[in-house]
C-alpha cells in the first residue's frame, strides 16, 4: 500500500479517534478551570467558608476522574458513534451534535451532583454541564484543523499530558 492510497474507513475513524482524544483532555480542562472561578459567585446550599472550600475541592476531584475516565470512556465510545454520524454534516453542524452530547452527559452529572450531592442547581449546571458542552463543541471545531496539521495534535497531547506530569512530580515528592 502507497502511502498515497485512501486509508480505509477503519484506520481513519481511528485516527479520528486518537486526534480527538488530546482534544477534548484539553478543551474540557479549559473551560473546566475557567468555570471553577465561579466557585466565589455560585455556592453550595446553606453555605458557609468551608463548604465553599469543600465544593471547590469536591470540584477539583470531580474534573481529575473526567478527564482521567469519563473523557476517554464517551470519546471512545460515544464520540466515535456520534462522529461516524454527523460525519456528512458541515463541521459547525457537528459541533452543534457534540455540544449537545457534552450538554446531555453533563445535565447528567448535574442532576447527580443537585440531587445526592447538595449543590444547588445554578452551582451545578455551571459547573459541570457548560464546560461539558463547550468542550463537545470545540473539540469537533478543531478536529479538521488537528488532522491537518500535525503541530496541533502534538500541541494538545503535550497540554493533556502536563497535569499528570504534574501529579506524579507532587506524588514522587510527597513519598520522600
Amino acid at each position: 500500500m502507497s502511502d498515497n492510497a485512501p486509508a480505509s474507513p477503519a484506520t481513519d475513524q481511528a485516527r479520528r479517534t486518537h486526534t480527538a482524544l488530546p482534544l477534548a483532555l484539553v478543551t474540557f480542562a479549559f473551560f473546566y478551570v475557567t468555570m471553577l472561578t465561579t466557585v466565589r459567585w455560585i455556592t453550595p446550599v446553606g453555605s458557609g467558608g468551608w463548604d465553599a472550600l469543600a465544593y471547590f475541592v469536591g470540584l477539583l476531584v470531580l474534573g481529575a476522574v473526567v478527564v482521567v475516565l469519563i473523557i476517554p470512556l464517551v470519546v471512545l465510545t460515544l464520540g466515535r458513534r456520534l462522529d461516524a454520524a454527523t460525519r456528512e454534516l458541515s463541521t459547525f453542524r457537528a459541533a452543534l451534535a457534540f455540544g449537545g452530547a457534552g450538554a446531555a452527559l453533563g445535565l447528567v452529572a448535574a442532576v447527580v451532583l443537585s440531587g445526592w450531592g447538595g449543590v444547588s442547581w445554578v452551582g451545578s449546571l455551571a459547573n459541570v454541564m457548560v464546560p461539558g458542552a463547550l468542550a463537545g463543541f470545540a473539540t469537533r471545531l478543531l478536529l479538521p484543523l488537528a488532522l491537518a496539521h500535525r503541530w496541533i495534535l502534538i500541541l494538545a497531547w503535550v497540554l493533556a499530558a502536563l497535569p499528570l506530569a504534574g501529579a506524579a512530580a507532587l506524588a514522587t515528592s510527597l513519598r520522600s
